[in-house]
């Protein structure tokens, strides 16, 4: 979790520095509940705490991979709503490649999302595993 956090605050400080270019989200992902006010923080700790509750209060059921895999959703979940309680909106600065086709400006996202998108795919197939009877770990 830590490991999650840690790379995308760093990531997002070098953009800043090199002049990347970025963009302020007070919504959620893409933008979505833009300009809603503590809403979007208020349901990223929500899930954050869900999240955390479910990977203590499961530990001995799940496994090694799916921890790290919930563990990695969690930092990335984390490190925005630390943006979101710091600076009031979450910092992205990576393009999504070919957005700008279908969206105006293009989409945006940050070092959190892809390990929150990440995490949470590799977890939906690690349970998906578990559930038909084969062990990742």
């Amino acid at each position: 979790m830590a490991a999650a956090l840690f790379i995308d605050q760093v990531t997002k400080f070098t953009a800043k520095n090199a002049g990347i270019p970025l963009h302020f989200n007070t919504g959620v992902s893409f933008g979505i509940f833009s300009g809603s006010g503590k809403f979007p923080a208020a349901v990223s700790f929500a899930v954050l705490m869900l999240l955390l509750a479910y990977i203590f209060s499961e530990k001995s059921r799940i496994c090694k991979a799916e921890r790290l895999f919930l563990s990695l959703t969690a930092g990335g979940a984390a490190s925005n709503l630390a943006d979101r309680l710091l600076l009031g909106h979450v910092v992205d600065w990576i393009p999504l490649p070919l957005s700008s086709v279908f969206f105006a400006g293009g989409l945006m996202f940050n070092a959190a999302d892809a390990a929150i998108g990440a995490g949470a795919l590799c977890a939906a197939a690690a349970l998906f595993l578990r559930c038909s009877g084969r062990k990742l770990m």
